[in-house]
């Protein structure tokens, strides 16, 4: 599946099931996504099956735009808690899926 079949159809499923989604932001993010993917999946190209990873990892960028890195804010003791981590269910569906392993 080339980049632009794969993105059309995770913001066609993302258009469904999240109709309140910026259209030009969630372009952005899907495609983001799918580059991501391809590096952490060790794979050539992305399949069907893998949409569904696309969209729950444009979903949380989406969602964190504006605000990014920031996990606890406290406002009168000014205090933040950052991190760049990815959501732990959103990992181990990356690890479960990845072509290629490391020991």
């Amino acid at each position: 599946m080339t980049k632009e079949q794969f993105c059309a159809a995770a913001l066609a499923e993302l258009r469904a099931t999240h109709p309140g989604l910026e259209t030009g932001a969630a372009d952005v993010f899907v495609g983001h996504a799918h580059d991501l993917l391809l590096d952490a999946l060790g794979c050539p190209a992305l399949e069907r099956s893998d949409l569904p990873l696309a969209e729950e990892l444009a979903v949380w960028r989406y969602n964190r735009a504006g605000s990014e890195g920031v996990r606890n804010e406290t406002m009168s003791g000014i205090s933040q808690t950052f991190s760049e981590e990815l959501p732990k269910a959103l990992r181990r569906a990356i690890l479960r899926r990845r072509k290629v392993r490391w020991s």
